[in-house]
């Protein structure tokens, strides 16, 4: 384990969409729901922000699988707050206990690299959602498109299982997920707070150079 300032606090952005996956899928496990169900656009769900499915009409339904993978893959804002709407207090609060994770999101609702990585372990150990479940996220996770954070430092073929968050006006970019090296499969966090106006580009700088020595400690060591 190799640590840098990784109790220092963040805004999550998109990185606060894994608990409601987490949350979907446990009602799936315990026969609440079905990927099958399908959930409603209502007009205060579209966001532009992220996604294309903001474009669809109100009243348009998506099955939860739907749902699932497009706020995964495509971190879609919309399919994100259509699954937060049908969720509970109690459906996030169960993620936190049973993972001991209530320190995740402070009073500002900012995280750590620290706690966050908790999420991926779990998936990566299936501690919360069974084996099937738990795999079948992961290779959703690793459809995304978005690799040029900690992706851009890893060599071709490389599998990477990730979600990343970036929020322009509270400066920060995010990455997290699981790096399949061979026979050394390993988790990586990066998060950093950028204001000097590069922006993203500084942020896929620090990332790439990051994941790249990472990679090669490990492949090699």
């Amino acid at each position: 384990n190799i640590s840098l300032n990784q109790d220092e606090r963040f805004w999550p952005a998109s990185l606060s969409k894994m608990p409601t996956i987490f949350a979907v899928m446990k009602k799936v496990e315990e026969g609440e729901w079905k990927l099958s169900n399908e959930l409603v656009l209502f007009t205060e769900d579209q966001d532009a922000r992220f996604g294309e499915l903001y474009k669809e009409k109100p009243g348009t339904r998506f099955t939860i699988e739907e749902l699932i993978k497009e706020t995964l893959i495509n971190s879609d804002n919309t399919s994100h707050k259509i699954l937060v709407r049908n969720l509970s207090i109690k459906d996030y609060n169960d993620i936190f206990e049973y993972l001991g994770m209530e320190d995740l999101f402070d009073e500002n609702y900012d995280i750590t690299a620290k706690e966050y990585s908790r999420i991926f372990r779990s998936l990566y150990s299936a501690t919360y959602l069974n084996r099937s479940n738990s795999e079948m996220l992961l290779h959703w996770l690793s459809e995304t498109p978005f690799s040029d954070f900690i992706g851009g430092g890893l060599p071709q073929g490389v599998v990477f299982s990730h979600k990343i968050g970036e929020e322009y006006k509270e400066s920060v970019f995010l990455d997290s997920g699981i790096i399949y090296i061979k026979d050394r499969p390993c988790l990586m966090t990066v998060m950093a707070e950028i204001k000097d106006g590069s922006g993203d580009v500084h942020a896929k700088e620090i990332m790439k150079e990051l994941s790249k020595i990472a990679y090669e400690y490990v492949a090699n060591n």
